[in-house]
This record gives structure tokens, sequence and C-alpha cells, in this order.
């Protein structure tokens, strides 16, 4: 999983947490606020229901003041009571207990109008007989409806500690979980993280002590993979170009030190190559020495070779720089060695691009590296075989391929093919310069050549890239 992702899955999980935390604020807050209104509400009624049980009340004691005193004043008390009461039942909603209330009371209203009509000597037993029942029938009514509000407040309170501890509660939960969850998620993160950058620092600081074959190995992170992957590939571009310059080091040196060589062996070799020459010339070829001289001349002509090839790889021959067809360079390469292609039984197998490639070469010195990795490739395949040249374009250069069915070469001796007077071919074949020159040939071109192959008996591969002409 990539790092990415753990931080995507992890910040998503929190988000989901505070998100749901948040939606049972909400709904807990709105459950809240809908009671916290009917309780409001409920208190509201409750109260216009406790003032009209006062108002009841003193119209209680007027109707006792009036049985007592007689005093017409009690009858305004009343009414005025009356109508505190009628104004509070307006204010009141329509209700059960409203409707409840309201039959006994009117009645109660018209049955005292009717006591306080009735004749004195009458009047007790009225009161006795009509209205004390309907008293106490509204009272008990009025009585049972504040109790019911109570009790309805009551729950409401109860429901909204209810609601206020289950909404802290899950929200506590919720939060705990939040919290452990991101931290097992940051703690995770931060190991998946923290061990391939141990293993990033530990691998520059071997690389930074010089130890280019160190490989940086992270199995974990995606992007810290591909991180190791490209600083792996950093290292392998270091090296090989450490390699180059090491090799043109080399080669400069050698090639002063094989310049002054050669030139002092030149001059005593072609007095002892004209002097057995000569002797050849004299002496009659049934004499022992005539063998011996042949010897000697064979040697001198082999040592003079050598000489101008270590002449030829000392001096730098006059680069004379052509916009040439590459398929054309490669084609009169190979028509130079047809003759010893078909001896040898050897097949060529061309994949040219479809579209011509023009490079800007000289063109003697770039058929020069041609000859000479086919003829190595001809050598390398004494019983037959199969070369394969295939040109393709990447990145503004173009690599012509050079692959044979051979005896391949050694993987200890891949890195030193390109070193002067290095060669695998038996002695007398060959002057190990070939490929040193055509190194040198390909650097001039601002090129690269390359080796490849898997070992012994399994061929070998030469790639040469060269720039595209403008």
């Amino acid at each position: 999983m990539s790092i990415r992702t753990r931080l995507f899955l992890a910040f998503g999980i929190l988000a989901l947490f505070v998100i749901a935390i948040s939606a049972i604020f909400v709904f807990y807050s709105i459950q809240t606020k809908t009671l916290l209104d009917r309780s409001i509400t409920t208190q509201e009624v409750l109260t216009l229901w406790k003032e009209i049980y006062i108002s009841l009340e003193r119209q209680v004691r007027s109707i006792n003041y009036f049985l007592i005193l007689n005093d017409p004043a009690e009858i305004e008390k009343f009414n005025e009571q009356n109508e505190i009461i009628q104004t509070r039942l307006i204010r009141i909603p329509e209700s059960e207990s409203k409707k409840k209330f309201s039959d006994p009371y009117s009645k109660f209203v018209n049955v005292t109008n009717r006591m306080f009509k009735t004749k004195r000597e009458n009047i007790f037993s009225f009161h006795d007989s009509f209205l004390l029942p309907v008293e106490k029938e509204v009272e008990k009514t009025i009585a049972d409806i504040i109790e019911e509000n109570n009790k309805l407040m009551n729950r409401y309170e109860s429901t909204i500690k209810n609601f206020s501890r289950k909404g802290l509660f899950i929200s506590l939960i919720f939060g705990v979980s939040a919290v452990l969850i991101s931290t097992f998620f940051a703690v995770v993160t931060f190991l998946s993280i923290w061990g391939p950058l141990k293993s990033l620092i530990k691998g520059t600081q071997i690389i930074g002590e010089g130890n280019l074959e160190y490989k940086i190995d992270i199995k974990s992170g995606v992007e810290l993979q591909q991180l190791a992957s490209s600083f792996n590939k950093m290292v392998d571009n270091l090296k090989n170009l450490q390699l180059q310059i090491v090799q043109m080091d080399r080669m400069s040196s050698i090639g002063q030190l094989a310049g002054g060589v050669a030139h002092e062996i030149n001059n005593p070799l072609t007095g002892v190559l004209g002097q057995a020459q000569i002797l050849l010339e004299k002496i009659p070829k049934d004499r022992p020495e005539y063998q011996h001289l042949q010897r000697i001349e064979q040697a001198a002509q082999r040592c003079r070779k050598i000489v101008r090839a270590l002449l030829d790889f000392a001096r730098e021959k006059n680069y004379v720089f052509n916009k040439v067809k590459l398929d054309e360079l490669i084609n009169d390469a190979l028509r130079f060695c047809e003759t010893e292609m078909h001896s040898a039984n050897i097949e060529v197998i061309k994949n040219f691009s479809e579209e011509p490639h023009f490079v800007n070469v000289s063109p003697s010195h770039i058929q020069q590296v041609f000859l000479n990795i086919i003829n190595n490739a001809i050598y390398a395949m004494p019983k037959g075989g199969k070369l394969f040249i295939t040109t393709k374009v990447e990145n503004g250069m173009v690599h012509i391929s050079f692959r044979d069915t051979g005896v391949g070469i050694k993987k200890e001796h891949l890195n030193h093919v390109f070193d002067p007077f290095f060669t695998t071919k038996d002695v007398g074949k060959g002057t190990g310069l070939g490929l040193t020159v055509s190194y040198g040939i390909i650097q001039k071109h601002n090129g690269k050549i390359t080796a490849f192959s898997e070992g012994e008996n399994k061929g070998a591969e030469f790639v040469v890239s060269l720039p595209l002409a403008d």
C-alpha cells in the first residue's frame, strides 16, 4: 500500500468520524431544541392553568364572602375573575384539557349567577345542593390538568437530560475511537516511512563512501520504492560515467606511451625486416638458414602490424564529418566482409527502421568501428551462426545493435573488452586494439559503445549509439 493511500485512509477515516460526531451533535441538538420548545410551551400553558386556578380560588372566595356578607361587590369581583379566566383560556391552545375544563367551568359560572339571583332565605340550600358539587368538580378538573402538565414537564426534563447524556456518551465514544484510529494510522504511516528512510540514509552514506556497488533495497511504500529505484539508477549511471572517465584516462595515458614506444621500435624494426628480406633474396631456399630467416621476417611483419596499430591508436587521423545515411554505412561495412561471412556460413538478419536515419559522422572512422565489430562476430562464430543488426531511435540517439550467436564473453571479461591489448583470440590472431580504437572513435562522435553478454556460448551484443543529425 502506498504512503499516499495510507494518508488518504487515515485522514478519510478521521474525517468520517468528525462528520459522524457532527451529525450526532446536530441530531441531538435538533431533538433537544424540539423538546425544549415543547417544554417551554408546556410551561407557558402550565403557568396559565395555575393563573386560572388562582382566579378560580378568588371566585370561590367571592362566593363565600357573598354568602356571609351579602355584598354585591363580590359579584363584580367574581365577574372580573371570570373575565381573567376567559382571557387565559383564549391563550391556551385547543386541547382535551381545555375542553375538559371549559364545560364544567361554564356550568359553574351559570350556577353561580343563578345563586346570586336566589332569595336570601334559599341561597344556602341552593349553594349546598347545586353550586358546591359543580365547584368541587371544577376544582378537581383544574387540579388534574395542572398535575398532568407537571408530569409532562417532568417527562420533558428527563428526556432532555437523557438526550444530553446519550449525545455526550456517543460523542465521547466516537471521539476516543477517532483519536485511537488516527493514532494507529499515524504510527503505521510513520513506521512505513521511517523504515525506508533509514535504508535510504544508510544507502546514501555507504554510496557516499565510494561503494557504488551497493543497492538500496526498499520493499514498502510505492513512492519510496520509486525513489530508491531512481537513486539506484543514478548510482549506476554514475558508475558507468566513472568507468568511462577511467577508460578515457587509461586510453589517453596508454596512447601517449604507445606512440613513444612505437616510434622507438619502428626504426630498428625496419632495419631488422629489411635485412631479413635482403638475406631471403640472396640465400637459396634449400639452405637450412632460409627457414629461420622466414620466421624472422614473419615475426618482424607481425611486429610491424602491431606498431602500425599502435601508431594509429596514438595518432588521431583527420576526422571529416558529413551528414550520411546510417543504413548505407552499415551495408558498406557488410559488403567488405561479405566473402568471409559466406565462407563462415553466417547469416545476416537486418532489422532497420522504416524511416531512414541520418548521422553527422566521419564515415571512414565509423566504418572502421562497424568492421571491427563484424570481424569479431565472424571470429566468434567459427561453425556458423546468425548476426542480427537492428537500428532504433530513442531520445535523439540512434542505437545500432550487433548481436551474434557465437561463443559469447565471460562475465569477468565483459568490463575489459575495450581495454588496450585485451583479447581472447589465439596468439597471432589479434592485437587487442580493435575495440579500443573503436571506443575512442565513438567518443569523438559524442556517442557510446556498450558490450553485453550472458556468458560463454550465449552470444554477444555490441550497441553503438550516435546522435541523430539535425
